[in-house]
């Protein structure tokens, strides 16, 4: 009985950080209302369909996923209101990567409810590894300044999500033990482009400082 009274006042307070703390805490126009309904929806529909024992770690997952999402929203937040051209698209960096990391977590809990697979499927550069800590080490000095307080925050949140995954991917995969790599070459290839983005970004404040 404790254990389950436990599990549902962990699932509740998952909710509720959803439903009142997240859009609480994000202005009109950082995240799509589309998305963030889709979102909500994907979270529900997962949840529900998976065992009390799975659910637990997929939770742990979830939440480690929020604090991520809202660590990553004040480091951006230097990139508010900033464009960039990224292969001839135009591109808001606080608002886009906000987006654009909401949409993926959509994706992703939508592939593991219908089970296609189609979260696995993202292409992974060869030498992503040394990109990935290329960028992660070049982005916060590029303004000649020590690294910023809340890029560290983000970096930290980010890694324990993803080792809040490969548990989950673990567990939820318990007879493919490649799952939870594969998951973490995809975070780290979504990761690395999301710091090329801003590392362009960072160029841009410098140039327009500097002008």
């Amino acid at each position: 009985m404790s254990g389950f009274i436990t599990e549902r006042g962990v699932k509740l307070f998952i909710i509720l950080a959803i439903v009142l703390y997240f859009p609480a805490k994000l202005e009109a126009g950082e995240v799509y209302k589309s998305h963030y309904a889709t979102f909500c929806a994907a979270h529900e529909n997962l949840s529900s369909s998976l065992s009390s024992d799975v659910k637990k770690y997929y939770l742990e997952s979830h939440a480690a996923f929020m604090k991520y999402l809202a660590a990553e929203r004040e480091n951006l937040a230097i990139f508010h209101g900033v464009l960039v051209t990224r292969k001839k698209e135009k591109l808001y960096i606080y608002r886009d990567t906000l987006n654009a990391i909401l949409k993926r977590r959509i994706a992703e809990l939508e592939s593991l409810h219908e089970n296609n697979g189609v979260w696995f499927s993202l292409k992974t550069r060869d030498n992503l590894a040394r990109a990935f800590a290329a960028v992660n080490q070049r982005v916060p000095y590029d303004r000649g300044e020590k690294l910023r307080p809340t890029f560290r925050d983000a970096d930290r949140a980010w890694k324990e999500y993803v080792r809040a995954e490969r548990i989950f991917y673990s567990i939820y995969f318990k007879d493919d033990q490649t799952a939870p790599e594969s998951c973490d070459r995809v975070l780290r290839e979504l990761r690395t482009r999301d710091l090329l983005l801003e590392h362009k970004g960072v160029a841009a404040i410098k140039i327009e400082k500097e002008e």
